[in-house]
């Protein structure tokens, strides 16, 4: 309900455009991902409470109960606001370029590792009951403890290793069919599909927990999701090596890191739809693992049947336009994938800072000017230099790439004008500003729809 409250609040009244998101997709999306955030956390308690029998202290529960859900909800509103200033600041072509690029952070990844390890130690220790823990009672006997319910540990890691081996069957299958990449440039394209298959796989196999073992499904899920999405991307490495003979070892990491935030994220808007009911039924053992690689196989099959929209293998190209030579291609391709995600990365992180700065009430209209200009209009200085110094040879890199120019340079003046406006007060100047700002925007926006055309 955050979502819906914050975008009915009386608070949004007399703001200006800049200062909320009109855009409703986006608001039934963080609501969806607060909403399965709610139901992870209460699947997750219950695994806790399956295994509270051998916790020895009160100390380590309500710590874990604190921190562990906290995790959880931090993930996604921080998800929600690095998608919400994408989205602000280059529509959702911007968000579709930065995808596989948002969510691979050592944060997100050490927040997906500590849930997994938790998720997993309870499904451990409370394969047997223990007694009542004695820090639970004043006085008197310690009596057995509850057995857990489904699913088990063994069901959990079968759920996460069929939808994983479902997803690597689908890579398998799309590899062989579509013959070795003609470039670099459809390697990565390719590489960037198979992250987000990987991430339907885990999510679609997380679901199939979450269902079939209402309650304590959607937390066992957060052991099957990164364990599915290791799975599918070691059976892409594998047939990487086999079939094209790269065994590199950086892209082993990368491959085995870049899926994991995302299916994550996947996973708690996927099990939003699902209710907790009073209790959970039993499941035959091997029913949960089949259900969960049949639902992966159609996610991964989804995904790689939407590739053109999702990971094109190969730019659009106008009819009775002729094709471009190999090394222009390549300088595209290099362009649209590598230099453009980290110009617009470098370009969130640092704008994304007027917010605080705005709403920072420890600063006077002097420390506020000061901080726009040390923490924004600076380092934009910098972005541009950098951005200057890009080599482009390719006639449609050089195009693109003055669109990106001119936005950092009307973005250098915008936030120079909130400076000037912070430190004058003056309501016009404020309004210039604003007026300044939502020209540079516009101009980000063409230019992530320029790249995403090349």
């Amino acid at each position: 309900m955050l979502s819906w409250g914050g975008a009915t609040s009386l608070g949004q009244s007399g703001v200006s455009l800049l200062d909320r998101e009109d855009n409703p997709l986006l608001l039934v999306v963080i609501g969806l991902g607060a909403a399965g955030a709610a139901v992870a956390v209460a699947g997750l308690g219950e695994l806790w409470a399956d295994a509270a029998g051998r916790l020895r202290t009160a100390r380590i529960s309500w710590v874990s109960a604190v921190l562990l859900p906290g995790l959880i909800l931090a993930a996604v509103l921080w998800a929600a606001s690095t998608t919400r200033k994408a989205l602000q600041w280059g529509g959702w072509r911007l968000v579709r370029l930065l995808l596989g690029e948002y969510f691979d952070t050592v944060p997100m990844l050490a927040v997906v590792l500590i849930l997994a390890a938790a998720a997993g130690w309870a499904l451990w220790a409370a394969r047997s009951g223990g007694l009542t823990p004695a820090w639970l009672l004043e006085s008197g006997p310690r009596h057995g403890w509850p057995p857990a319910g489904s699913p088990g540990l063994w069901s959990t890691v079968g759920a996460g290793a069929g939808a994983g081996a479902a997803g690597a069957a689908v890579v398998v299958a799309f590899r062989v069919i579509a013959g070795a990449a003609g470039s670099d440039a459809e390697t990565i394209r390719r590489f960037y599909l198979y992250v987000l298959l990987a991430a339907a796989a885990a999510a679609a196999g997380g679901l199939v927990l979450a269902i079939l073992c209402p309650g304590r499904g959607a937390g066992a899920a957060l052991l099957a999701v990164p364990i599915a999405t290791t799975v599918t991307m070691v059976g892409f490495l594998a047939v990487h090596a086999i079939l094209d003979g790269n065994r590199a070892a950086p892209i082993v990491g990368l491959a085995l890191r870049k899926p994991v935030g995302l299916a994550l994220l996947s996973e708690l808007l996927a099990v939003s739809v699902v209710l907790l009911p009073s209790a959970a039924r039993r499941r035959a053992r091997l029913l949960i693992p089949a259900t969960a690689a049949a639902a992966a196989l159609l996610a991964a099959a989804a995904v790689a049947a939407a590739r053109h929209q999702l990971a094109p293998l190969g730019p659009p190209q106008a009819p009775g336009v002729s094709a471009a030579p190999q090394g222009a291609s390549q300088e595209i391709a290099d362009y649209r994938d590598r230099t453009a995600p980290l110009i617009l990365q470098r370009f969130t992180s640092i704008a994304g800072q007027i917010d605080a700065i705005d709403a920072d009430p420890s600063l006077d209209p002097r420390s506020r000017a000061a901080a726009v200009r040390d923490r924004i209009v600076t380092p934009l200085r910098d972005l541009e230099a950098q951005a200057k110094g890009v080599t482009a040879t390719a006639p449609q890199v050089r195009s693109a790439h003055a669109y990106c120019l001119v936005a950092l340079r009307d973005s250098v003046a915008a936030y120079e004008s909130w400076a000037v406006a912070y430190e004058t007060g003056d309501p016009q100047a404020r309004t210039a500003a604003q007026e300044q700002e939502a020209g540079a925007l516009n101009g980000l926006q063409t230019w992530a729809t320029v790249v995403q055309a090349l």
